[in-house]
């Protein structure tokens, strides 16, 4: 809709898409936190990770670029940049950042997780546009930089910060705790009294002289 209505409004395609990203990502997190909404949790959780990566690419230098190249028919030449190239670049490479401290902030694993596959999504398109060291060099590089980040988020996290932590609870009485907490389940929940069955048991009587006998 929006690209009929002139260059001005192609130019905001990009903020536009950025817009209702975010919105439904604000809006899946506020849903979310309802305990009615608890049985929709993996579907919201999926509404997430979708809003937060077309949040990204809506702003990705290298999907602006090649969408507006192919859809609006801009022509571009290789070297010439799009309207805004700067701003462009920059979010290209402080979103996935942003992320990454947002989900140590919040302790929000989605933001973290998002953050750290995104950051492939900057090396990849610096080196699609910058062939600055060879193909090969720059995938090492790149990941020996994910390495490297991941490995220094661990031992950042190996101490609580703000409540988000990556080691594992070390308590020794959980597991006592768990087994007592079972226990007091199963005799608070104790199966009650069975009714008696409903079945006759018949015999014992006879039926000789018809019952002058007494027995029947």
């Amino acid at each position: 809709m929006a690209i009929k209505l002139g260059p001005v409004a192609k130019t905001i395609v990009p903020f536009l898409i950025m817009f209702v990203s975010i919105t439904a990502y604000v809006a899946a997190k506020k849903i979310s936190a309802y305990h009615s909404s608890r049985h929709y949790k993996h579907c919201l959780t999926v509404v997430s990770v979708l809003s937060l990566l077309t949040l990204y690419l809506a702003g990705n230098y290298f999907v602006v670029r090649e969408l507006s190249n192919a859809m609006f028919d801009l022509q571009l030449q290789d070297g010439e940049s799009i309207p805004g190239a700067i701003f462009f670049w920059i979010y290209t490479a402080v979103i996935p950042v942003v992320y990454l401290y947002l989900g140590i902030r919040k302790k929000d694993a989605v933001l973290l997780r998002t953050g750290m596959i995104l950051l492939a999504a900057i090396v990849f398109t610096i080196r699609y546009y910058h062939s600055v060291l060879p193909l090969e060099t720059a995938m090492v590089l790149g990941g020996l930089v994910l390495t490297v980040g991941a490995w220094a988020l661990i031992r950042y996290l190996k101490e609580p910060k703000h409540g988000f932590t990556y080691a594992e609870p070390e308590d020794p009485s959980l597991a006592d705790k768990l087994r007592l907490e079972s226990l007091i389940i199963a005799q608070t929940y104790a199966p009650g009294a069975q009714p008696a069955g409903n079945d006759v048991q018949f015999g014992g009587g006879t039926g000789g002289g018809g019952g002058a006998s007494g027995g029947y």
